[in-house]
């Protein structure tokens, strides 16, 4: 039994118990809903419900009669606290249920026979009893008392890290009989770690109320200069609360500063002016605003740097030289951090380097830590997938704040709002150009329209507001770092922490800041490529190409619909055909608020040309007038209507058996059309104009694998499904001997944050920050021609030797152990093809790609359903099925793996990777089948995925460690089982042989059964790059293809623009 948040988990609930129901909440904290009371906040209104709750005798006897038992209750509250927390206290305590309508009863009986009841007075009648769910049992957390002992610095290591540490170890395995195989071991000894210290608590207050954000006016110069930041009384001796240091408190600081040195601990945080609104990522477009910090938990400090109406702002680059850097990159120092990533990133844009500090086991993220150990009140339900929640606020609320909702005595956790709510917005108001009032009293004066933006961190006050937000960061993650540490070391994951995922973390910060060079004038041909497809080029030589696909499809369409109504599409001035209104059905479907399913209609209020923007018009087009089938297609979660989606419309094309031209120009047009929209206006407005490069943002994701977004970088198609060649846009840099970069237009915001452009300027590494202009100074330090190539290392069907190991198969081993095709081992040892191994490929090309398809397949979690919904199987689902049982039937050891990880789940609620990630499955008992067949696929596929992702985490860590070796390489991306990186072209070959040594470097336990192998590649583009091999003299070498047979080959023709390239780097062209 639990609570769910139907948006988030579809038709996948029982009961809903949200208003509009008879178990939904009468109070609310917010304003417009369904509920008769508005209350102050989300608590009162739960509480308020409680009360209300063990007053309805209907409701009551619903909960002793079983009607919520064992069911799942959906609202749209999750995972925030929830009035069906209250039903399930309820359910499960049935006793006081009992007892409250007995006296309800009670007083019923009492008012008919008109005494008064004694409810109403209270006597003789025990209050409602808080129901508290048992936890499970795991180490007790640091006790919380009201003592303020001080924080003990880590010890230091037992033994000092060396330049190369040792590479990890694990045991041999033999056969897979625990349900989790061996971890390999990160260290062979673990140093001893830091010193619980019991966090310090003052005594409980009331709970302040969060004051609102003030418009203040502009401060003058005199208020500027008078305002200063700790207060006059303040208590050095017993530091305590939340307070700000100005520039005027040098002394404090110097404080500060020796008190964060004896104790040899330092949680931080850094504020930015980072928008909300603003859909860029990259911090070298933000101002650093304040740090905050602290040495023992129930007092943090906070340094403003540039807040606008502030008159004691710390010169940046002063507290940077004379606090930050001294402390941060100090050997004996153990600091931490919520999200080590972005305070490392910007660490390094100020000039502050501790990535040392993760080497010497000083250095700690606390969000790995929650993540880590996955503790089952941190997992919640997001879009069908359960995660564990790692956010501070929520990580504070559920193991820090006591049962008040105060956290350390100090605050209440909900008065800490998020930054969106914290900064507020500006609203004004702007003149539209050319609009006059026509009359009234504003007659001749200027139309004018509402505007808004989010304000910024450095535009609030630095007030007690603006000071909690802040401080409170630094003081909740050393609480939860205190928390979590007996926990993780019970768990056995401390040792994963810091040789793996906190310098993997710093790593991915370094990938984020160097960014993707690509070619700006690239990627706009490639645009007016696509835009010709499909609007036509007056230039082309046939009358189609002229026309272009848009066109086509239209006069295709009227030819498709020939009694459909014509008219003029108002957009492009052609002719088209209207799509009328009326109400059309699409099948049966779920709509928003509903289990079962019902007849649903698409409705089209009034008639309008045929627009292929437009999902309605899609939807009509497909599934009325094309007859398109509804059984079986995916629907929208809120109206249950068929989707239009890019998948779904691939699926219709190749099933489709009507006029297979206009098919034909459907697929052309889409495919083009998705390139341009993701590729080219999905990569411009994040390539910076100073340096033409690309920075996205990466994090893990449930699997332990990596995920790109603003922009997805991950998803660049491969050339076989890219008809444009958008990797062809990615190119290795050059810069001239100056080290200077000729910019055309350089992009500055207006007060009013909106874009604007000066006159051009030149770039040198002087006026760039820090970073970046370390990275500059590295390449031109570096080169000699000024020329870089891309130096890139794949590893080779990485999964599938992971899928092998967990499986124990000796036949997939043998055959990825000696360089074999396993796709064509597959193919013939389930389908019995009576051919060698070899011959596959050729000889039985579909059996090989249905063999490819279940061995990634199972990786990802496809079923019989994924299986047959891809026409290149021509597979029925029955058939899909007899497929994989044959599959399995074949490679036993694959289903005893996932049975074995099946087990392990059922009994412990998550399954590990290779190192020991834990990925939380608490749906794996789920009475319903669907949701519990898709945790068993969870249990399947993510010790696999995440193995495979933690071998290539430790290589990139290595990478980093070891950058000594080869200073001429930098490093800028992953994707999937790929690292890029890129090095003077004298420099290439070092390069790409130390990227492929270190990344074949053996793993005990794993490389004894079969080797890691990568293979290294170089050239000036994605597309071009070539695998680098070489001949028995040494001389390194490429081998272009002579003609292009399939998409992934690379000619001739395709390097002979850099062929001189090749020269400099003594790279010959076979």
């Amino acid at each position: 039994m639990t609570v769910v948040n139907i948006r988030h988990f579809g038709s996948e609930y029982d009961v809903y118990i949200g208003r509009g129901s008879k178990w939904g909440n009468p109070f609310s904290h917010k304003s417009g809903t369904l509920a008769k009371h508005v209350v102050k906040t989300r608590k009162e209104a739960i509480e308020r419900y409680r009360e209300w709750v063990l007053t309805q005798p209907t409701l009551l006897q619903d909960i002793l009669d079983g009607e919520l038992d064992g069911k799942r209750l959906g609202c749209f509250c999750k995972p925030y606290d929830c009035h069906g927390d209250v039903l399930l206290e309820l359910t499960r305590n049935k006793e006081l249920v009992r007892l409250s309508l007995e006296k309800l009863k009670q007083k019923i009986a009492e008012q008919k026979a008109g005494r008064k009841s004694s409810l109403l007075t209270g006597e003789g009648i025990e209050p409602a009893r808080k129901f508290t769910p048992v936890k499970v049992e795991r180490p007790a957390a640091p006790p919380q008392t009201a003592a303020p002992p001080q924080t003990a610095a880590p010890p230091q290591p037992a033994q000092t890290a060396t330049a190369v540490p040792p590479r990890p170890q694990m045991p041999a395995r033999v056969v897979p009989t625990p349900p989790r195989p061996p971890a390999p071991q990160m260290t062979q000894q673990a140093p001893q770690q830091p010193v619980n210290t019991a966090p310090v608590h003052a005594a409980p207050v009331a709970r302040p109320h969060a004051p609102a954000v003030p418009h203040l006016p502009k401060m003058t110069q005199a208020q500027r200069e008078a305002a200063v930041g700790a207060p006059a009384n303040f208590d050095m001796e017993n530091p305590h609360g939340y307070v700000a240091f100005g520039k005027h408190d040098v002394d404090k600081l110097n404080w500060l500063k020796e008190q964060i040195l004896q104790h040899k601990i330092m949680a931080f945080d850094y504020e930015t002016d980072g928008d909300p609104d603003d859909e860029t990522t990259d911090p070298q477009d933000h101002v650093l605003v304040g740090v905050s910090c602290t040495f023992r938990t129930g007092f943090a400090v906070y340094l403003p740097i540039a807040h606008d109406n502030y008159g004691a702002n710390w010169d940046k680059q002063w507290l940077v030289d004379n606090f930050l850097k001294p402390l941060l990159e100090h050997p004996d120092v153990y600091i931490i951090a919520h999200n080590i990533k972005a305070e490392y990133q910007w660490s390094l844009l100020v000039g502050i380097d501790f990535f040392h500090k993760a080497q010497l086991r000083k250095c700690m993220d606390t969000m790995l830590m929650v993540k880590s150990v996955a503790l089952p009140e941190t997992v919640h339900l997001f879009d069908g997938s359960w995660e564990v929640v790692v956010g501070l606020k929520p990580t504070v609320k559920t193991i820090l704040a006591d049962e008040n909702g105060m956290v350390h005595g100090l605050i209440h956790v909900d008065d800490i709002k998020s930054f969106k709510e914290t900064v507020g917005r500006i609203e004004w108001e702007e003149p539209i150009p050319g609009e006059f009032y026509k009359s009234g009293e504003k007659k001749g004066q200027p139309k004018t329209k509402k505007m808004s933006r989010s304000r910024t961190f450095n535009e609030l006050p630095v007030d007690k507001h603006t000071i909690d937000y802040a401080a409170s960061d630094s003081d909740w993650a050393l609480g939860v770092f205190q928390y979590y540490l007996p926990i993780c070391e019970a768990a056995g994951v401390m040792d994963t922490l810091y040789e793996l995922d906190v310098m993997r973390m710093m790593v991915l910060a370094e990938y984020e800041l160097a960014g993707w060079h690509i070619s700006r004038d690239k990627l706009l041909a490639l645009g007016d490529v696509a835009q010709k497809a499909l609007y036509g080029d007056p230039d082309a030589d046939t009358e189609e190409a002229q026309l272009g696909l848009e066109r086509l499809l239209q006069l295709e369409l009227m030819a498709l619909v020939p009694d459909a109504k014509r008219v003029t599409a108002p957009e492009t001035g052609w002719e088209t055909i209207e799509v009328p209104a009326g109400k059309y059905p699409m099948g049966r479907g779920r709509v928003s608020g509903s289990r079962d399913k019902q007849d649903v209609f698409l409705e089209i209020k009034s008639p309008k040309p045929f627009n292929w923007g437009s999902t309605q018009h899609k939807q009509w087009l497909f599934y009325h007038i094309l007859k398109f089938p509804t059984d079986g297609v995916d629907r929208s979660k809120s109206t249950g209507l068929p989707t239009t989606d890019g998948e779904t419309i691939d699926r219709f094309i190749k099933e489709y058996e009507g006029d297979s031209r206009f098919m034909e120009l459907l697929k052309e047009r889409a495919k083009y059309h998705k390139m341009y929209s993701t590729y080219v206006e999905g990569l411009l407005p994040f390539c910076r104009v100073d340096t033409d490069r690309i920075h996205t943002n990466l994090k893990l994701v449930s699997t332990w694998r990596l995920s790109s977004s603003k922009p997805n970088l991950q998803n660049i198609p491969r050339p076989d499904n890219d008809p444009m060649g958008i990797r062809s846009v990615f190119v290795a840099p050059h810069l001239p001997p100056t080290g200077e970069l000729h910019v055309p237009e350089k992009r500055i915001l207006l007060p009013d944050k909106t874009p604007s452009t000066s006159e051009p300027m030149i770039v040198t590494p002087d006026k760039l920050n820090p970073w970046t202009a370390k990275t500059w100074h590295f390449i031109i330090g570096n080169r000699l021609s000024g020329h870089v190539f891309y130096i890139s290392a794949d590893y080779s069907q990485i999964e599938l030797k992971v899928l092998a190991w967990f499986a124990n198969e000796r036949t997939m081993i043998e055959t990825l152990a000696n360089g074999g095709d396993l796709h064509s081992k597959v193919a013939k040892d389930v389908f019995k093809l009576d051919c060698e191994v070899e011959q596959v490929k050729e000889r039985y090309k579909p059996f090989r790609y249905r063999a490819k398809k279940v061995n990634f397949g199972l990786v990802y979690g496809m079923t019989e359903y994924g299986l047959s919904s891809d026409p290149k199987m021509g597979m029925t689902v029955e058939q899909a099925k007899q497929f994989i049982e044959d599959y399995m039937r074949t490679y036993p050891g694959v289903r005893e793996y996932a049975n074995e990880q099946i087990a392990f789940a059922r009994k412990n609620g998550y399954v590990t990777t290779m190192f020991g990630h834990r990925r939380p499955v608490p749906h794996i008992n789920d009475p319903n089948k669907w949701v519990r067949q898709k945790a068993e696929n969870i249990c399947m596929n993510t010790p696999i995925q995440g193995s495979a992702a933690d071998i290539m985490a430790l290589a990139m860590v290595n990478l980093r460690k070891e950058q000594d070796r080869c200073p001429a390489l930098s490093m800028h991306m992953q994707i999937h089982d790929e690292l890029q990186g890129q090095a003077p072209v004298e420099h290439a070959v070092e390069a790409a042989v130390f990227m492929k040594e270190v990344m074949e470097r053996p793993i005990d336990g794993f490389s004894d059964i079969m080797p890691i192998t990568a293979d290294a590649a170089v050239g000036a583009t994605w597309d071009t790059a070539l695998d680098l091999q070489f001949e028995p003299d040494g001389t390194p070498f490429v081998k272009p293809k002579k003609e292009k047979k399939e998409a992934t080959d690379v000619t001739y023709d395709m390097i002979a623009p850099y062929e001189h390239l090749y020269k400099l780097a003594g790279i010959k062209i076979a």
